[in-house]
């Protein structure tokens, strides 16, 4: 069993404001991306990134927080 955590990421670029939600495998977490793609504008960013925990991801992609 791998010890990644995926992390989806939704970030306003007009407000700066940012959503997490985290997922056990990445298949959920890329439907859940394609998901939020379709429904949120242009104004938002929309990726998923994977790492051992979000303080992680907090740490490599500060912009988001």
């Amino acid at each position: 069993m791998s010890d990644l955590r995926y992390f989806l990421m939704t970030y306003n670029l007009k407000s700066g404001e940012n959503d997490v939600k985290e997922f056990e495998n990445s298949a959920d977490a890329l439907a859940a991306r394609l998901d939020a793609e379709r429904t949120l504008g242009k104004e938002f960013e929309v990726v998923v990134l994977s790492a051992s925990s979000l303080e992680v991801i907090k740490k490599t992609h500060g912009k988001y927080f």
